[in-house]
């Protein structure tokens, strides 16, 4: 799955993400806005391979996708959970790439495909 807006490319993740995943995932700049982090390399592996099961998975749930620019590495994360038909966004953002209105861009994305792709009437974010 892929989803384009007008400077992203927010796709699915894949193992070979790993490093640029690590990079935001263990920065404690990111991990003081967040209820996880900052991650071990083993955390990190854990949730490149739950986002791997997650895209095989037959009654898709959880919709996690890498932010990036065209050809470029992940450098954010954008979820969205649906739990008994209720969605649930979150994102998170390399602190580097702050103040830019990437994670804005990516969640508004992900919500759209929420909505009219998912039909979810209700949609929280954290």
């Amino acid at each position: 799955m892929e989803l384009q807006t007008d400077r992203l490319l927010l796709r699915e993740y894949t193992l070979d993400d790993f490093a640029a995943v690590h990079s935001f995932a263990s920065d404690l700049r990111i991990a003081e806005y967040v209820d996880w982090g900052p991650n071990t390399t083993g955390e990190t592996l854990e949730f490149l391979k739950m986002c791997s099961a997650a895209q095989r998975g037959s009654n898709r749930t959880n919709f996690t996708l890498a932010v990036t620019l065209p050809r470029g590495e992940p450098f954010g994360s954008v979820g969205l959970g649906i739990d008994r038909g209720r969605g649930e966004l979150g994102y998170v953002i390399d602190a580097d790439h702050w103040g830019h209105g990437y994670a804005t861009e990516a969640a508004a994305a992900l919500l759209r495909f929420g909505q009219e792709t998912l039909r979810l009437r209700d949609i929280t974010a954290t």
